[in-house]
């Protein structure tokens, strides 16, 4: 099926147990929010973006930036442990009731990941269109030292390895970064995941692959916008 209409979807809740308040504090001058949607303006995509939160601040600056905020999420949509796929079929679900079908497709983008830069849009959007037998395209990162690098704590309370995958096959070891997802609607709805079997990597370099669930994290991506050259994240 030729992928036509999409809609990027994007999951704010205004509860963080690690980092409070985050989606609304400002990395540099702009706040997560912010940053997600000058990426998504700079693609040039021409998708509409629906924001699902359960947060009245975070809905009235989404509205400010232009997004469609149609409702309040749910509070069971809203805990700890509500998973990212039961929130964006909610959102669909609403999506379809209001304007009788599903997009083709979905761009999930997650506020957390402020550094992706507008061409992993581009890029995703592409490979998800141009490559038939995907149901899927995932952001990743490369492991750094492989597969190899890895080890576990046995039964028996010493390290071991965790893979027993050859070297040759050590530099195909990527990580999900959580910057990028996109799949088509029907696998989504048919299989309750983004990471269906035919699932194409979006390999991203790790500074955009930043990901900031910590304080730790934030200073990580602090100190990127900060030692990047002037106009590197315009």
């Amino acid at each position: 099926m030729v992928l036509e209409t999409g809609l990027i979807v994007v999951p704010a809740r205004g509860g963080s147990k690690r980092l409070p308040g985050k989606n609304l504090r400002r990395l540099g001058d702009k706040t997560l929010l912010e940053w997600t949607a000058h990426w998504v303006d700079q693609s040039s995509l021409g998708l509409p973006v629906l924001l699902t939160t359960d947060d009245a601040a975070i809905a009235a600056e989404g509205r400010r930036l232009g997004w469609n905020v149609p409702f309040e999420r749910p509070a069971d949509l809203a805990k700890d442990d509500t998973t990212t796929v039961s929130t964006v079929l909610h959102a669909l679900d609403w999506q379809k009731s209001h304007h009788g079908a599903d997009p083709d497709f979905i761009v999930l983008l997650q506020v957390t990941s402020p550094l992706r830069g507008s061409a992993c849009l581009q890029q995703g959007v592409s490979l998800l269109k141009s490559t038939p037998d995907a149901d899927a395209v995932v952001g990743v990162t490369r492991l750094a030292h492989g597969l190899r690098a890895i080890y576990q704590k046995a039964d028996h309370g010493f390290l071991g390895p965790i893979s027993n995958v050859k070297s040759h096959g050590v530099q195909d070891a990527f990580v999900p970064n959580g910057a990028f997802y996109a799949i088509r609607t029907e696998i989504l709805r048919t299989e309750e995941t983004f990471f269906p079997k035919r699932t194409v990597p979006l390999v991203m370099t790790d500074d955009c692959s930043v990901d900031i669930d910590t304080p730790y994290d934030w200073r990580v991506a602090e100190a990127l916008l900060c030692s990047a050259e002037e106009g590197y994240y315009d």
